[in-house]
Formats: C-alpha cells, sequence, structure tokens
C-alpha cells in the first residue's frame, strides 16, 4: 500500500495554462453532480484549481513512474487531510473527477473532515456534523469506486459507527501511530528506566515535533519524572492523560534517531515480544468491535 501525502503540493501553481474547456460539461452542467447536490460555479472551479491542481499533477506523476512500472498490484490511496481547512464534497468531486480524466486509480482517499482528528486522542468535535460530512464523502466515494480513508483515526473510538453505517463498511481506518504508543505502554510497564529516558527525549524535542502535528499537548500539564513511582509510569499513557500521551507518539522519530535509544528499544520489543503481542492484540480487539 501506498498513501501519497499531498500536503506540500497543495496551492501549487499549475505547471501549464490549465484547459477549462472541460468545466461545463463536467461540472456546471453535469448530472452526476446534480444528483449529488454538490454546486459549482467558474469562481468556485478556479479557486478548486489553484489548490488541488499540484496534487493531482503530482499523483499522476506517481502513477506513471512509481506505480505502474511496479509490475504488481498496489493499493494506492490519495490523502489530503493534512490541511487547515475541511475538504468540501465540491473538492473531493472534484479531485476524484480529475483524477477519473487523466486515468488514475485509487484505492481510497482522505479529505479533512469537519473537527480535530488529534494524535492519540479520541474525536474533537460534533458527532452529528461530522455524520453529515462522512454521508456526504461516502457518496461520493461511490461514484468513484474507492473506500474513503479516515487518517489519524488512531483511537476515535467515537467516530467508528458513524463511519461504518456512513460508508456500509467501504472505508480504511490509519492506526499505526497507536501500535507504537503500546509498544511505549509495553517499556513503561516492564523497563521504567528506558521510558525514563525515552521520555526525557521526547520533552526535548517536543517543540520541533509539534510544528508537524496539530495538537494540544502542553508539557506543563505532563506531571514531572521525578514525582512519580516506577509503578505509576503506565499511567502516563492511558487515554485520559491526553498530553502525556501525544507527546510520546508525535516523538518517536527524534526518540529512534538516538541510536542508542532505538538499541535498547528493539532488544526490549525482542525480549518482551509476548507482553507487546497481547497489548496489541487487546488495542486492535477495542478497534474492531467498534468497526463492525
Amino acid at each position: 500500500m501506498i498513501t501519497l501525502d499531498c500536503s506540500l503540493v497543495l496551492n501549487s501553481p499549475p505547471s501549464a495554462e490549465p484547459d477549462r474547456s472541460h468545466y461545463a460539461a463536467h461540472y456546471l452542467q453535469s448530472q452526476e453532480t446534480k444528483i449529488l447536490g454538490l454546486r459549482f460555479d467558474d469562481v468556485l472551479l478556479q479557486q478548486l484549481e489553484q489548490i488541488y491542481a499540484g496534487a493531482i499533477a503530482f499523483a499522476c506523476e506517481v502513477v506513471e513512474h512509481v506505480i505502474r512500472p511496479a509490475g504488481r498490484v498496489i493499493d494506492f490511496e490519495l490523502s489530503v487531510d493534512e490541511t487547515e481547512e475541511t475538504t468540501s464534497a465540491e473538492a473531493h468531486y472534484y479531485i476524484a473527477n480529475e483524477l477519473r480524466r487523466a486515468g488514475v486509480e485509487i484505492n481510497s482517499l482522505a479529505p479533512r473532515f469537519v473537527g480535530e482528528f488529534q494524535k492519540a486522542v479520541d474525536y474533537m468535535g460534533n458527532l452529528e456534523e461530522l455524520k453529515a460530512e462522512l454521508h456526504r464523502h461516502a457518496q461520493i466515494a461511490d461514484v468513484f469506486g474507492y473506500k474513503l480513508s479516515l487518517h489519524s483515526a488512531s483511537e476515535k473510538f467515537s467516530t467508528f459507527p458513524n463511519l461504518v453505517r456512513e460508508t456500509r463498511g467501504r472505508c480504511h481506518v490509519k492506526t499505526s501511530g497507536t501500535s507504537w504508543l503500546e509498544a511505549v505502554e509495553c517499556i513503561a510497564k516492564a523497563d521504567p528506566a528506558l521510558y525514563r529516558d525515552m521520555h526525557k527525549k521526547a520533552l526535548k524535542y517536543l517543540k520541533k515535533a509539534k510544528k508537524s502535528y496539530v495538537v494540544s499537548c502542553d508539557p506543563a500539564c505532563i506531571p514531572a519524572l521525578e514525582s512519580l513511582l516506577d509503578g505509576e509510569l503506565p499511567l502516563l499513557l492511558e487515554m485520559t492523560q491526553s498530553d502525556s500521551r501525544q507527546l510520546m507518539h508525535i516523538t518517536y522519530g527524534y526518540i529512534l534517531a538516538d541510536e542508542g535509544l532505538k538499541k535498547r528499544i528493539y532488544a526490549f520489543m525482542e525480549a518482551h515480544r509476548a507482553l507487546y503481542e497481547a497489548e496489541a492484540l487487546d488495542l486492535y480487539r477495542r478497534h474492531l468491535e467498534l468497526l463492525r
């Protein structure tokens, strides 16, 4: 599977003068857009072109130079979720339609939904508003034949029932970050000294890490390590401890860039495989029970 993150090419100017001759037939007078209840006009189309033309060109380039030459089936996902603005239904349709016109097939698309999908915590926002958005985006995904993707979906338990209902199970839930936190929790339980060193490294690089993520993590709300007994360290990874969970989530790259810590973490995981597998099994059970 390849997820193409288009955040760095959004709002990129097109490399050539855009051909807008198809806009009338494919958007302004399209029966498909009318059935979906989408409203396009010339101004909106030019705005969408300005925002997404670079992402569409990027996807075409990756398909031409990576996907097709691979010589095997690749699950190709497009992500436009790392933005500050919510992806409108019109924007979603525009992206999908332009990809279809370019002959690019995707297996899933990740829009930026309403509310906040912050790392390591549950959804922050109005669930009814999200449900309505999921319904509209799922309709568009159905028209183009791909899955609707929910990124930063780890622990977004409150969103899963609506996601499954609105997509009828045709969805992708991205949860990779939470697997790391399960490993960190295991370390906190079985090797307090290692956890303390990881925590210190995380605090050192938190300011840098926050530049890459939208999180509410406040280091002032995280208990000082010196105030905690070894047996209390796993409490920092509980769902109610959002600040410390986000701290350890978003700094994983800096922690693993430390060769000494990396070797100790890998050695721990090898020696405590059964502990981690039990924690991971419970984690995915909790996710999958809500995604039935």
